[in-house]
């Protein structure tokens, strides 16, 4: 009825599972049983565990942000590292800043539309995007540190988000 598709649920979900990483750094809580899940113990990996970006919003709580505003400069970083690996990609593949550009602001802007759609679970691609950087390199130059930088950031990508590494595997 809002005119925006999706719902907060999700939103919710992971400001919650981002607030329950940024206790467990604190030393007040159990990593891998979140209190949302209660009474049930270990059920930190029936859903996303945001293990590759809750720092970022751990960073932000340390400064003394309450919850919301900590939440949003989380989306703010994670589209910030979506939009500079795009440009990471476009500049190793010598695009044209012409055309890599607006490509990145475009790029960047389908990211938050899917923020939009109720999901920001699913926003953190700049590891895959840097993995497939170094995958291109490795495929043109047969370079086996490519390839292992590669594989690192695909590692990395799969603890920020695990379907995603999933389903690029």
């Amino acid at each position: 009825s809002n005119g925006i598709p999706g719902d907060l649920a999700d939103a919710r979900l992971v400001n919650c599972i981002l607030e329950h990483v940024h206790q467990w750094t604190r030393g007040y809580t159990d990593l891998f049983s979140p209190g949302q899940f209660y009474p049930v113990q270990r059920t930190l990996f029936y859903s996303d565990s945001h293990f590759g970006t809750a720092l970022f919003y751990a960073f932000f709580r340390s400064l003394g942000l309450s919850m919301e505003s900590a939440y949003q400069g989380w989306l703010l970083t994670v589209l910030t590292a979506n939009a500079s690996a795009l440009a990471f990609l476009f500049y190793r593949l010598k695009v044209s800043p012409w055309i890599g550009s607006p490509l990145v602001v475009f790029g960047t802007a389908s990211f938050a539309l899917v923020y939009k759609t109720g999901h920001p679970q699913i926003l953190p691609m700049f590891a895959f995007i840097v993995s497939l950087s170094f995958f291109i390199q490795f495929l043109r130059n047969a370079d086996a540190r490519a390839l292992a930088w590669s594989v690192l950031w695909f590692g990395y990508q799969n603890a920020c988000y695990f379907y995603h590494g999933y389903f690029t595997l």
